[in-house]
């Protein structure tokens, strides 16, 4: 054997066992990636709901009125949620509607949303009171397209209960307020003015009110200061 193929043997079997080498380490990893490509929607659904996937579909309207004539703020909210109605310096009367439902991570998502979207809070005055109330979509005769659902009536199996209002109103101090809740808590800061309030099931909180109350509850407590 001549002296040339002496000096490259060695180093052409000592390369060749590196790239083996490399080779499986390299290999494994490989595997264990296109094993999670080639996963199928069924088992990606069967895996546990993290907790990040578990957000809210939220949403939120704004509405103002002229606090201009208006002596007492009425609110009657038929489904879950809270009211609060803080004494702001403004001169115009804004409320805010924060609407919430769990999402179920689907195509009913969409129609969802839309659904939240399309629940507003409308205002009328008549003798120095301004009624406000809720609308659900399809509670005046209308449908919204594209939501599917007409009424409250089909609201506890759409949304499996978790349907949650938050209505925020912000008027000058001085009106009296009548205020209606069937589940939720009641906040009122600043307010000067009667004060009526009803409520099936929350918590009443009253702070740094001033006026004649009248307080209903069927289920919790009156807290605060007035």
């Amino acid at each position: 054997m001549s002296l040339l193929s002496r000096a490259v043997l060695p180093n052409l079997f000592l390369f060749l066992t590196r790239m083996l080498v490399l080779n499986l380490l390299v290999h494994p990893t490989y595997a264990v990636d296109t094993d999670v490509e080639s996963r199928t929607p069924n088992a990606i659904a069967a895996e546990p709901i993290t907790e990040a996937q578990k957000a809210a579909l939220q949403t939120t309207s704004s509405h103002t009125f002229s606090f201009e004539d208006v002596y007492q703020i009425n609110l009657n909210v038929d489904i879950a949620g809270d009211i609060e109605c803080v004494a702001t310096a403004a001169d115009l009367i804004s409320v805010t509607l924060e609407k919430e439902t769990q999402a179920t991570h689907t195509g009913h998502d969409l129609a969802l949303r839309s659904y939240l979207d399309n629940i507003t809070v409308t205002g009328t005055k008549d003798n120095g009171t301004l009624q406000l109330k809720v609308q659900l979509p399809g509670d005046d005769g209308t449908q919204a397209a594209p939501v599917p659902f007409s009424s409250i009536e089909n609201l506890p199996a759409t949304f499996q209960g978790q349907l949650r209002l938050k209505c925020t109103i912000k008027t000058p101090s001085d009106v009296s307020v009548k205020l209606q809740s069937k589940a939720g808590e009641v906040r009122l800061h600043g307010i000067r003015g009667n004060i009526e309030i009803k409520t099936e099931t929350g918590d009443v909180h009253l702070n740094e009110t001033l006026g004649n109350y009248n307080v209903s509850l069927t289920s919790g407590s009156i807290k605060g200061k007035i």
